[in-house]
């Protein structure tokens, strides 16, 4: 996987891009991963979590994994990402792009067995 900066670089990439087509135009060959088919599962996912802002449904979305396993597979209460997914409460800066991160990252670890 890639570190966490350079994933954090390629989700602010994702503003500047208007379709998936020129995100991985503009982005694909900066991405460090030698396998191509991962490299094109990663922006997939980048492109998917954070085109209208990562929340919890496009994290959940765009890795297709449920809210409740995200919730077991990280040790967050399942109330709190339900909070956050309907607003009645909002996680801190920093926490939904790590959440995103971790997830992502164990999505193409799991591609890749």
């Amino acid at each position: 996987m890639i570190s966490y900066s350079d994933f954090l670089r390629l989700v602010m990439d994702v503003k500047e891009c208007t379709t998936m087509e020129e995100y991985f135009a503009e982005c694909g060959g900066s991405v460090p991963l030698e396998d191509v088919t991962q490299t094109v599962r990663l922006l997939e996912i980048i492109w998917n979590m954070a085109h209208d802002g990562i929340t919890i449904r496009s994290i959940s979305g765009a890795c297709d994994t449920p809210v409740r396993q995200i919730a077991m597979n990280y040790g967050i209460p399942q109330r709190t990402l339900e909070n956050w997914s309907d607003g009645s409460r909002a996680p801190s800066e920093w926490q939904l792009p790590l959440l995103a991160y971790a997830v992502a990252s164990d999505d193409l670890a799991d591609t890749r067995r």
